[in-house]
């Protein structure tokens, strides 16, 4: 619209001769700094993503990034919890293969998606080669809810890890997908007023000469 149809308003209110209101000149001046800079604008976006994907592409791009996600409010709870039903899943899969615990840890780091909770996972492994339980480890770090470490101790006190690793996914996975539906839920509304308020501001800044012209004419 600033680029495009802006002008054409513009130049309508040119042949009137009259002085503009501030709202319409401000509209019209930010027209005239998107069309003079639209191609600087188009290239530090351009590069910009480009440096941001090649530094998340990067070891320390991608602790930096899978530390600060879990951090975000609303969707950092939200990419934790997709996490631990990941981390579950996977558990539950591979033990109920016949696969060590052990072994189990280790592909689980690989299939969990998030560095940090990656490296979490090399913790445990050493930690679980001392002889530790599992929910005993779990139990010290602040990433796994009460829940998930009670269950896992229910699961080894009674040999049935994988069954109570099933559940834990099942629920986090409906969890995740009621959370999911309700952010869409939210978000969307927020979209459209935003965009449909951006637009109405700006054609109702570019009406108001008219709107003054026909008002005087009256």
């Amino acid at each position: 619209m600033l680029v495009f149809v802006i002008p054409k308003f513009e130049d309508l209110l040119k042949g009137a001769g009259q002085e503009l209101p501030g709202p319409t000149q401000f509209v019209i001046d930010v027209s005239h700094f998107a069309q003079k800079y639209v191609l600087h604008i188009s290239t530090v976006l351009a590069v910009g993503a480009y440096s941001i994907r090649a530094y998340y592409k990067s070891e320390e791009g991608r602790s930096f990034f899978d530390y600060y996600s879990l951090k975000v409010p609303l969707f950092g709870p939200m990419l934790l919890k997709v996490a631990v039903a990941r981390f579950s899943r996977t558990m539950q899969t591979l033990l109920a293969s016949g696969i060590n615990l052990l072994d189990a840890l280790d592909i689980c780091k690989d299939a969990i998606g998030n560095k940090t909770l990656a490296e979490t996972l090399v913790k445990m492994k050493s930690e679980v080669e001392t002889g530790k339980t599992l929910a005993g480890i779990m139990g010290k770090l602040p990433i796994f809810p009460s829940m998930v470490v009670q269950m896992i101790t229910v699961g080894e006190n009674t040999g049935n890890l994988d069954k109570m690793l099933d559940r834990i996914a099942d629920f986090y996975e409906e969890e995740v997908a009621t959370l999911i539906s309700g952010l869409t839920k939210l978000i969307e509304p927020f979209v459209l007023v935003f965009l449909g308020g951006s637009v109405g501001a700006m054609m109702i800044a570019m009406y108001l000469p008219i709107f003054k012209m026909a008002g005087g004419a009256g």
